[in-house]
């Protein structure tokens, strides 16, 4: 497989791993939020104020669905992508990673963060709390680590574990 969607809560780091691990693997990186905000021609932040969130995650599965033509992909989605059910299946072509550091490390990167809407409205505990669960459904591989050379060094790593533990079926 060389398609790798990385999901997570906000500040967990996902664009900035899916850009590296694109760089390492040579392949086309993508961000679910940046696709919406170029059709859009607004901020996320703009597009939940006008349109809401349920318009917003519309969106989204939209532009998932979008990538699909490609083969090779190091995906960064938004943080609730995992939301709705059908964005799953749309990611059954790739492995799905979970970064999911410590919570405590998450409050420390947004402690100033003015640009998440959803974190307008919501605490960190309470989406971590409503997500997890999901996150958990959504996920073939999981890391926690903080510091990004070992985030990237320890999603190859698990790749490869899983790649060889699926390549059989």
């Amino acid at each position: 497989m060389h398609k790798y969607y990385i999901i997570g809560m906000p500040g967990s780091g996902k664009s900035t791993a899916a850009k590296e691990l694109a760089k390492k693997l040579k392949i086309n990186f993508f961000d679910l939020d940046l696709i919406i905000e170029e059709e859009m021609q607004m901020s996320i932040s703009q597009i939940f104020n006008d349109y809401g969130e349920q318009y917003f995650r519309q969106l989204e599965t939209k532009a998932l669905s979008s990538l699909k033509k490609y083969d090779k992909a190091v995906v960064s989605c938004g943080g609730g992508i995992v939301l709705k059910e059908e964005n799953k299946a749309l990611m059954e072509d790739g492995i799905v990673i979970f970064l999911n550091p410590p919570l405590e490390d998450l409050k420390i990167r947004l402690k100033d963060d003015t640009i998440r809407p959803l974190l307008k409205t919501n605490s960190l505990d309470d989406l971590y709390k409503a997500r997890f669960n999901k996150y958990e459904l959504f996920k073939d591989i999981e890391v926690t680590e903080t510091i990004l050379s070992k985030v990237i060094t320890s999603i190859i790593q698990e790749i490869k574990v899983y790649e060889k533990k699926h390549s059989h079926n």
